[in-house]
């Protein structure tokens, strides 16, 4: 009977020790203060203002800045859709994944067709503007070719959406541009060139695509509108 009684206590310190390890292993660390991962849903379905800048504004002269267009946005589980984000397009709609606290659009998706039903797709990357000049010439240019994915920072109250590397250096911005092909690099450019005729006069030739009334964008950033 003794044997059995000791045998019984020994199981008995075992397992309470065994428990006792196991609340450790789950206790959090002290100091941690790592932030959960947000609610995917907590970025709010209905109506957002989205402000931001003209590609133009990258050139010289005029206002082309805080620009706004409300847009529309449904949430389901971690897959957002944005609808209207160009004018010219209001029922093309862009699907964005939400990964922690971020949002993030993928280039090259189709987003609708254009009135004569041919295929119109959303791309995304960087803009970049450059300025070259000379003895004969001067020229500026801005161009859509560095094609990758953008992502947004989300608020804690998932009110507010803003744009993540918002500049690539002194020159470069995140951008949105629209095509009639993935994948396709957009290239605008205005220059100047300079020359004598053969009686010493001064002849200036302009050249380039100039730069267009498109609406490519840069700056981008998304709030949430409350609804009444």
């Amino acid at each position: 009977m003794r044997r059995l009684l000791y045998i019984i206590m020994t199981v008995g310190v075992l397992l309470v020790g065994a428990s006792s390890a196991c609340s450790r292993d789950e206790e959090v660390s002290p100091g941690s203060d790592s932030k959960p991962d947000i609610d995917s849903e907590f970025v709010l379905s209905g109506t957002w203002k989205m402000t931001y800048d003209s590609y133009k504004c990258m050139t010289a002269g005029g206002d082309y800045n805080n620009r706004t267009n409300n847009v529309i946005i449904t949430t389901v589980g971690n897959s957002v859709t944005i609808k209207g984000l160009f004018l010219e397009y209001p029922d093309g709609n862009v699907i964005g994944t939400v990964e922690g606290h971020k949002l993030i659009l993928e280039p090259n998706q189709k987003m609708c067709d254009d009135k004569k039903g041919d295929p119109v797709y959303f791309i995304c990357g960087e803009a970049d503007w450059s300025f070259s000049s000379g003895h004969t010439f001067q020229e500026e240019s801005v161009s859509f070719n560095n094609i990758s994915p953008v992502s947004f920072l989300i608020s804690d109250d998932g009110k507010t959406m803003t744009v993540e590397d918002a500049r690539n250096g002194r020159n470069g911005r995140k951008a949105f541009w629209y095509s009639d092909k993935p994948d396709k690099k957009i290239y605008f450019n205005s220059g100047d060139s300079y020359r004598y005729d053969e009686d010493g006069n001064l002849i200036v030739s302009d050249y380039g695509t100039g730069f267009p009334d498109v609406d490519f964008k840069i700056n981008i950033k998304f709030e949430k509108i409350d609804e009444e």
